[in-house]
């Protein structure tokens, strides 16, 4: 998956930002989704609650805390 394709595909699974994570500093171009992924009220992807939801803030949140160090 190309960072690119983020924008055209739903946030189906935690293991997007996970796998964003992982990227490292090739990651970068995507902060603007991921920025706008935790403005949502509804965050995408396929999550049974609130501890899912808070899963993929964390997972976001650590990505943008990496990027930006």
């Amino acid at each position: 998956m190309t960072i690119n394709a983020l924008d055209s595909i739903d946030w189906a699974a935690m293991s997007h930002a996970y796998g964003l994570h992982r990227m490292g500093p090739a990651a970068e171009p995507a902060l603007p989704r991921i920025r706008t992924e935790l403005t949502l009220l509804r965050r995408s992807g396929r999550f049974g609650g609130v501890a899912n939801d808070e899963d993929l803030q964390d997972a976001c949140r650590a990505v943008i805390s990496d990027l930006t160090a």
